[in-house]
């Protein structure tokens, strides 16, 4: 086996064991609060934090999937660009019958890839987040606090 060949493979393992290892996203740089979409059963709006722990400035685009999403999710922004140490509030509003959503709706956080030039000229692997967050109706605002 050659040295690329090896090297490549060497690499492919410890992504693999990042991934497996990592209990949360804070070792990507990234934290969420909560860990699912709650949607107020009056309102039908929810609210996520996102908050970039790492150095550098992370950008991410909200995205949402599952059955009963088409046409009903309102995400608030759509593109995060989070400095180092800064957060953001994302809004999410369903606007259909609330018996529509999916138990498999999810709204996503993709982080974009860097430039193909700054990605070669560093001669890196570039990883990129994509963190998935169950959407899911809260009757009570109290209800989360138990």
């Amino acid at each position: 086996m050659n040295s690329t060949c090896t090297r490549t493979w060497t690499v492919r393992a410890l992504a693999v064991m990042a991934v497996v290892l990592t209990p949360s996203a804070w070792a990507f740089g990234v934290s969420v609060s909560p860990t699912a979409v709650f949607l107020d059963s009056q309102t039908q709006f929810g609210h996520v934090e996102l908050s970039n722990t790492a150095n550098e400035t992370r950008v991410f685009q909200v995205e949402f999937d599952g059955p009963g999403t088409e046409g009903c999710v309102r995400v608030s922004p759509k593109m995060i660009m989070l400095p180092p140490g800064q957060s953001q509030t994302v809004r999410v509003q369903y606007k259909c019958p609330l018996e529509s959503l999916s138990p498999q709706a999810m709204v996503f956080f993709m982080e974009n890839s860097k430039p193909l030039a700054e990605q070669v000229s560093s001669n890196q692997l570039d990883f990129r987040l994509r963190l998935g967050l169950k959407m899911k109706v809260q009757q009570s605002p109290l209800q989360n606090l138990f």
